[in-house]
């Protein structure tokens, strides 16, 4: 959850002062990979229900999720990178709600599955404290602390 905060928090910014864009143009740009996003969470959705099976789709959101902040992070052009960030936008996105609904699927009892459910949610909340701190401005503009943070 620490990638998926520290994203949505600092996505603007990245896209500003890590890869050139105005402030006008990071804002939109960082709108179109939570559009992507919200198409991958249906799909995996259906898929997921389909086919009974939430750990081969998060395997390939986990891969999704290092291949993007790794070209976010280390590639040389703008376009190349931005595409990192649909990656890693979409696999961090995507894995919350398919996460639950696997923790939910396995976990007999109501009062079981709700403390469960509260302590996943409640993990992702102190992963959004630490995802608040690891892109600083004085790393700008490469962030190379933020971006190693989020692949570990």
């Amino acid at each position: 959850m620490t990638v998926t905060y520290a994203i949505g928090y600092f996505l603007p910014l990245i896209l500003r002062n890590g890869m050139g864009f105005s402030v006008g143009e990071s804002q939109y740009l960082s709108a179109l990979p939570y559009v992507w996003a919200c198409i991958l969470m249906i799909v995996e959705g259906w898929l997921g229900d389909k086919y009974r099976l939430r750990g081969p789709i998060l395997i390939v959101n986990a891969l999704m999720q290092l291949v993007g902040i790794s070209l976010m992070g280390l590639a040389k052009g703008n376009g190349v990178r931005y595409f990192g960030v649909f990656l890693v936008t979409g696999g961090v996105n995507a894995s919350a709600p398919t996460a639950l609904a696997y923790q939910a699927g396995n976990i007999r009892g109501q009062w079981k599955r709700a403390f469960s459910s509260a302590m996943m949610i409640g993990m992702g909340g102190i992963g959004g404290i630490a995802g608040s701190l690891v892109f600083r401005s004085q790393d700008a503009p490469a962030y190379y602390p933020g971006i190693y943070a989020n692949l570990v």
